[in-house]
């Protein structure tokens, strides 16, 4: 049922029982069912409300009852007119008057229900003066000029009337204060709320027409519009409840503060006593009617009375608001501000405080000189994979604990993300103090850990660098004084790690070398400066070319060809790697099919490709790779994509690429195998088709060596995978891989990685065979 068909009817039913001379039957008639029908479905929604939120329904019981006690009047009354029964008027009015107490109660506990201990106030003192200032009004206009018109043994009756005009006032200020405290304010409940002055209006109304008016009908209406329009309000709570919609959250002090609405509606219960006192005659003080004027003059007075205390609850309301949003701001600064983790600055805080320090006026007779410690953790990615990321997360927090219990009360512990922790010192004597402090860093870091009921142990390896505070551009200065000890911090980890390392001259010639080579990298990339060289893989087995490996290399103008180990790691700290790898996947394919043209079979050689971890961690890759394939028209199957073995097992990313580019029909192989063990836990789960066994393991003297070699060639066999020997010089390593069972090979016992003109004539015939060099 629509909550609005219910007001709706008891309109419809007002205008019925508004028909002059209405027989009292036909009377019963519409006004017994209807009320009936407000009783059912109050009942239907109170057992709504206990199955989706029990205590909820509650208030609808007792509004329930008071309407049943209503219905049970209206059948006594209507009873009594037709049947002749000797029930007398009061009696039937104190039927009507004890439905007030169940409605009372059950608006109390709405409202107790509907609003939090700080709401209260602020919503019974607006209750309150709109309830007395309708009080006043009633007192003034109805009730005194009734009881001036009624002769002395119907006092009595008249005194009884006059109760219902008291009831409906609290019955209004319990509805004012309820819709005043409720979030969200449905429409139903507002138009319920909105009924009660009307029953207020019908039982003044009452006080002053003849009992024989024809305005009776009208004016008993009212009620039944009353209570079928809390039925509808009973629907809606709960069709709200049983949606389980949560309460909005919002400030408790919000049903105190004065909005425009509430504000004029005070404004009119506080004008209304000094309109009525001063415009409406009353009757004079003798008499005996002496005790309405002394009622009208308190009402008149209370009412400004509550609307001042009203005044000064919603200031209240501001300023515990003020607190509040205050607070509110003060932590949410703080969570923007600091890392939710470990508790520090987080790195948006860290750049602040740093470009604040260096951009600060130099103070008189003070130290300039600002400090910044990056630590990055040692060990921390050996603890995450051992005893799972709950471990770890413990080891950060304790790390950032323990460096704040290290450093001085003026320095800023931060932490710029995973386990990377920087610390900014302000006001520095010298260099010695930072190292200093750097060192007790280490040295607290590295002591063991309880996490998860485990000891573990990690250490630490710390950049410093120094800068001087010169009052300027801070923004600027913060970012090159972090990228000096990032700078110091990767050379301290190069050294071994568990070392403090001080950026220097040396570091910041290096770092201006490093900038420029990526910028002449780039121009390289750009202009065509790079050259690619192919060194053979030979099937052992038939002594043919299987595939060639495309090695970049760079003629740097002015300074001739560059090793691919000073330029690589310069591309690889930033995005240019991926440039480079785009650029060598389109060469290296555009000389594949070059070679297939050529061959008198169609058929070029199998080309594999090295791709960095940062470039195969992207999405971007597999678009990479597909352009390069079209672009050149290659088989899919003729590409083989190198990734090295700590590329393959750092991320899930990296893996999912290569098993979407293995699904493309490229082949993958994973390079430097046996650099570390990690590798033989990680094989059976990488999406792989060629094992390539590094250089060292195959250089390896003495014994062993060989049972090694063998047990990795076993385990890339039993799982379909070929295996690759890597940098085979001499005959005895040439026996040494044949005897462990390689499938392939590569090294200068061969051919050192050539140009490709070079291989042009093995390739043309078809099926070469490689050529010891």
């Amino acid at each position: 049922m629509k909550w609005w068909a219910l007001p709706v009817l008891g309109v419809l039913g007002s205008i019925v029982l508004s028909v002059p001379d209405l027989d009292s039957s036909w009377a019963a008639l519409v006004c017994v069912p209807l009320r009936l029908l407000a009783l059912v479905v109050l009942i239907a929604s109170a057992r709504r409300l206990r199955a989706a939120d029990p205590g909820a329904d509650a208030g609808w019981w007792w509004i329930a009852a008071g309407i049943a006690t209503w219905l049970g009047a209206d059948v006594l009354q209507y009873t009594g007119v037709s049947s002749s029964l000797d029930i007398t008027a009061s009696g039937v009015s104190s039927v009507y008057l004890s439905a007030y107490p169940p409605l009372l109660i059950g608006l109390l506990l709405l409202t107790w229900r509907a609003s939090a201990r700080e709401e209260r106030l602020g919503g019974l003192l607006d209750g309150a003066a709109v309830a007395v200032s309708l009080a006043l009004a009633g007192l003034v206009l109805a009730v005194g000029r009734s009881l001036e018109a009624t002769a002395g043994d119907e006092l009595l009756g008249q005194m009884v009337d006059v109760a219902f005009t008291v009831g409906d006032v609290l019955l209004i200020a319990l509805a004012t204060c309820l819709v005043s405290v409720s979030q969200p304010r449905p429409v139903a409940l507002i138009v319920a709320a909105a009924t009660l002055p009307l029953a207020l209006l019908s039982d003044c109304l009452w006080l002053l027409v003849p009992v024989n008016s024809a305005l009776i009908g009208a004016l008993n209406s009212l009620h039944l519009l009353c209570h079928l329009s809390w039925a509808g309000a009973a629907v809606v709570a709960a069709r709200t409840h049983e949606s389980r919609a949560p309460r909005p959250d919002r400030p408790a002090v919000e049903s105190a503060a004065l909005s425009p609405r509430r504000l004029a509606v005070l404004a009119v219960a506080g004008a209304l006593p000094a309109v009525l006192l001063g415009t409406v005659p009353h009757p004079p003080v003798g008499g005996g009617y002496g005790g309405v004027v002394v009622g009208a003059v308190v009402l008149g007075v209370l009412v400004p009375l509550l609307v001042l205390l009203r005044l000064v609850e919603a200031l209240r309301a501001v300023r515990t608001a003020a607190r509040a949003v205050a607070a509110l701001h003060q932590d949410l600064e703080h969570q923007a501000t600091h890392d939710a983790l470990t508790g520090p600055a987080n790195r948006p805080r860290v750049r602040t405080v740093l470009a604040e320090a260096l951009g600060a006026p130099a103070p008189a007779g003070g130290s300039t000189t600002i400090g910044l410690l990056f630590i990055d953790l040692d060990g921390f990615k050996a603890v995450n994979d051992t005893h799972g990321h709950r471990a770890g997360d413990e080891v950060l927090r304790v790390t950032a604990a323990r460096a704040a219990a290290v450093v001085r009360g003026t320095d800023t512990v931060g932490r710029l993300g995973g386990d990377e922790f920087v610390v900014v010192l302000p006001g520095l004597e010298s260099e010695g103090q930072l190292v200093n402090i750097a060192r007790r860093l280490v040295a607290e870091l590295s002591r063991p850990m309880q996490t998860e009921g485990q000891t573990v142990a990690v250490g630490a390896s710390i950049g410093a660098a120094l800068a001087p505070r010169r009052g300027e551009d801070g923004v600027a200065a913060a970012d090159a004084l972090l990228h000096k000890a990032d700078q110091a911090v990767y050379r301290a980890k190069a050294q071994g790690k568990g070392r403090v390392v001080v950026f220097d001259d040396a570091m910041r010639a290096e770092a201006v070398e490093r900038a420029a080579m990526a910028a002449a990298l780039r121009t390289a990339i750009a202009h065509e400066q790079l050259v690619l060289h192919y060194q053979p893989v030979l099937d052992l087995a038939s002594g043919h070319i299987a595939a060639v490996e495309a090695l970049v290399r760079w003629e740097r103008p002015g300074h001739g060809v560059a090793a691919p180990e000073s330029f690589l790691p310069v591309a690889e700290d930033s995005d240019l790697i991926c440039d480079l790898d785009r650029w060598v996947l389109r060469t290296a394919l555009r000389q594949q099919a070059a070679w297939a043209r050529a061959a008198a079979d169609g058929r070029g050689p199998q080309v594999s490709v090295n791709l960095s971890r940062r470039h195969l961690a992207r999405a971007s890759v597999l678009d990479d790779v597909m352009n390069a394939l079209a672009d050149s028209g290659v088989d899919p199957g003729s590409l083989l994509v190198e990734v090295s073995e700590a590329g393959a097992v750092a991320s899930a990313a990296v893996r999912e690429n290569l098993q979407a580019l293995r699904d493309l029909g490229v082949r993958v192989a994973v390079d430097d195998v046996g650099r570390s063990w990690t590798f033989a836990a990680e094989l059976q789960h990488l999406p792989c088709d060629v094992v390539k066994v590094d250089r060292r393991l195959v250089a390896r003297d003495g014994s062993g060596a060989a049972e090694v070699m063998a047990l990795v060639v076993r385990a890339g066999h039993a799982l379909g995978m070929s295996v690759v020997a890597e940098g085979v010089e001499t005959s005895s390593q040439e026996a040494a891989v044949r005897a462990a069972g390689f499938d392939s090979a590569q090294g200068l016992l061969w051919s050192a990685a050539v140009p490709a003109p070079e291989l042009d004539h093995l390739f043309a015939a078809g099926g070469a065979r490689a050529v010891r060099s």
